[in-house]
């Protein structure tokens, strides 16, 4: 803003130099050795103006490039967090139906050791059913044959 004011200062400067008529030739000299170092620096702050513009726009580029990035680095992070939850929800169901396979498997050792007693209780009186079942069977078949001798 200073640069403006100074190259306006100097353009009137210049213009009011000028105006006056009654000036000598060094006086003229002057004044327009004036007003070219004031388009000289008109001339610079203009390249500086355009250089502060053109790096703005690479900044705004650079800026619009982050942005996007930003916005797919949020894509897949809400990808891998939803990943993460199918994940977990496999993990839990797993644990669940494991842990009803054991306590299914404990259910039948139990059983099993039940049914192991029980059937040590049958297998003792097992040999006398077999004995009383054979004598039955030898009783059985003699009856017959006395009845078919004596008919």
């Amino acid at each position: 803003m200073m640069k403006w004011k100074r190259i306006f200062i100097l353009l009137l400067a210049l213009v009011f130099s000028l105006a006056l008529t009654g000036c000598k030739r060094a006086e003229n000299e002057g004044a327009i050795v004036e007003a070219e170092q004031a388009k000289a620096e008109l001339t610079r702050v203009k390249a500086a103006l355009e250089q502060a513009q053109n790096e703005r726009d690479a900044l705004k580029t650079d800026m619009t490039r982050v942005s996007e990035l930003l916005e797919k680095i949020k894509s897949e992070v809400a990808n891998v967090k939803r990943a993460r939850d199918r994940l977990q929800e496999q993990v839990n169901k797993l644990t669940r139906s494991r842990d009803a396979a054991v306590a299914e498997a404990k259910n039948a050792k139990a059983r099993i050791v039940e049914l192991q007693a029980s059937s040590r209780r049958h297998r003792r009186p097992l040999p006398t059913c077999r004995r009383n079942l054979k004598q039955r069977q030898h009783h059985h078949l003699n009856s017959r044959d006395l009845k078919i001798r004596a008919g």
